[in-house]
């Protein structure tokens, strides 16, 4: 996260937040970014980026923070995931 925007590396996936994350008193926010859905094997030519618009939903005490990815045109959700600071680490799929 940067003070303008953020990237996540999920497993099989990647994320970005397009905004200043702001988080309120209890430690939860909420921020609008997209989505995009990775494959295991080498892309294919001419194979582009499937960017969808999601929400991001969650609380942080600083240390740890619970999220939950939303799809906004289909109102998909993603399990909730935990992160720690500087040690959650993803496997990304080949």
């Amino acid at each position: 996260m940067t003070d303008q925007d953020g990237r996540l590396e999920l497993d099989c996936a990647h994320a970005g937040i397009e905004q200043p994350l702001r988080v309120g008193k209890e430690g939860t926010f909420l921020a609008t970014g997209y989505y995009v859905q990775e494959h295991g094997g080498p892309i294919q030519g001419g194979e582009g980026e499937d960017r969808q618009p999601a929400s991001f939903l969650g609380q942080t005490d600083g240390t740890q923070m619970d999220l939950i990815i939303k799809l906004r045109d289909t109102g998909a959700r993603s399990a909730a995931s935990r992160f720690e600071k500087a040690k959650s680490r993803g496997f990304k799929c080949y």
